[in-house]
């Protein structure tokens, strides 16, 4: 049911949605910029970017509309996952033996009075997550329910292909309601949390380094502007453009937004 999600042809079908939330993006910082010199955060921007991306394209959901400034308690949350695991490293030992202990609920009680201020964090965190994916499921559902209209109606036009099968499976390969839930969980920590945290390294560094090297940037730009004419570039355009394309493999070959796998 997953599978859709990442092949070709979805691809070619998420491109608009791609190019809106770039415009929507370049306007934004267009207006931050706009008649003075100003210094701007544009890993904050990619970060915010990189979300949006992956929630309208994977789950069919805003996370961000990047039209105000105010705080994101979700994309708060994504940012500060990665670095509560490394700061819960000198405590694995207890953390190991405190998964053994009873049901979930004793657990989290638990925690609340172990004097482990990452380990109360990630309780916040994954709190935020939880809600998130219940509500979406929620929303998704009503929208199903009511029909082909009020999906595509919804942000993204309804591209949560796992919802989508599932509605439309034999009653007999139905995933029950707390399995759709578990793979919204899957979803949040493969795809949202680890999607955004490295496209948007990944942009960032991108850019950097084109701001480092001007005439990279420049020819870069050539390459682009000669095939713009006028309109957004098409999806099997745009990846057979060959410096773009060198661009974007050298950077992740020099900085590979994941340096190591665990295997076991």
């Amino acid at each position: 049911m997953l599978n859709p999600v990442f092949s070709t042809n979805h691809m070619r079908l998420m491109t608009p949605m791609f190019y809106r939330i770039a415009h929507s993006l370049r306007d934004l910082i267009d207006n931050e910029v706009e008649n003075r010199p100003k210094e701007v955060d544009l890993l904050d921007w990619m970060a915010r970017t990189a979300l949006e991306v992956v929630g309208q394209g994977g789950l069919g959901y805003s996370f961000d509309a990047l039209d105000q400034n105010t705080p994101n308690e979700f994309r708060i949350a994504i940012k500060s996952l990665v670095p509560n695991f490394f700061a819960l490293a000198p405590f694995r030992t207890t953390i190991h033996h405190l998964a053994s202990l009873g049901p979930a609920k004793f657990r989290r009680r638990v925690v609340d009075f172990l004097p482990i201020p990452p380990l109360r964090r990630l309780k916040a965190i994954t709190e935020v997550l939880e809600s998130q994916s219940k509500g979406i499921i929620q929303a998704k559902k009503v929208a199903l329910v009511q029909g082909e209209d009020a999906v595509v109606r919804q942000v993204g036009e309804g591209k949560d292909v796992m919802m989508r099968e599932n509605v439309s499976a034999r009653a007999e390969d139905r995933l029950p309601e707390e399995e759709i839930l578990g793979q919204m969980r899957q979803s949040f920590s493969g795809l949202v949390v680890a999607g955004t945290d490295t496209t948007s390294n990944a942009l960032s560094q991108i850019l950097y380094l084109l701001a480092h090297h001007q005439d990279v940037q420049e020819r870069t730009r050539q390459e682009l502007v000669a095939t713009i004419d006028g309109r957004d570039i098409p999806y099997d355009q745009l990846v057979d453009l060959p410096y773009l394309d060198a661009i974007c493999r050298e950077t992740l070959r020099l900085y590979p937004p994941v340096t190591n796998i665990t295997r076991t």
